[in-house]
């Protein structure tokens, strides 16, 4: 992983609107693929012209379309600004310690990055993401099954029955 992928896989992973909708099954297909494309069309933008208008574009263009959801905070611009000044920063060869302010989770991936190639840990892309959707179905699952527990019972002339609360 390069560096600018780095920068992007954490600042997905910090965006909260994304998060909800990945959590709350938002979108429809698969979410792997849908964020493994979105990662790799902001990169492309990073490495060759890195514009924070066109990662903008992407990302309210992703959002609607791929996961189904409006960002009317438009935090999106902001997500946009922060990768864009996190990537200038890496390729000027500055410190990263810009880049641990805004993304405090990818301290520890870049720090490894920069230490060579016999240090680095290499992490496939489709297995990060899939561990990010995994663990998102989990919750999902659980909160479902929280559901079924708390359905009110319906008797067979359609009212419903109340139940006395248990005392503590």
């Amino acid at each position: 992983m390069t560096d600018v992928s780095i920068i992007v896989d954490h600042a997905l992973k910090s965006w909260t609107a994304l998060n909800l909708s990945l959590k709350h099954g938002f979108f429809d297909g698969c979410p792997t693929q849908k964020l493994s494309n979105l990662k790799e069309d902001i990169v492309d933008i990073c490495i060759t012209s890195c514009d924070q208008h066109s990662i903008e574009d992407i990302l309210e263009s992703s959002a609607y379309h791929d996961f189904n959801f409006i960002d009317e905070e438009e935090s999106y611009r902001e997500l946009a600004r922060d990768i864009v000044n996190c990537c200038e920063n890496v390729k000027k060869g500055t410190p990263i310690d810009i880049v641990k302010q805004v993304f405090p989770s990818a301290q520890t991936s870049l720090l490894h990055s920069k230490e060579g190639p016999s240090e680095t840990i290499k992490v496939d892309d489709e297995t990060a993401l899939s561990e990010l959707a995994n663990d998102i179905d989990i919750n999902k699952e659980v909160e479902e099954h929280d559901k079924i527990k708390e359905e009110p019972i319906i008797d067979e002339d359609g009212f419903q029955l109340v139940q006395r609360r248990r005392r503590r």
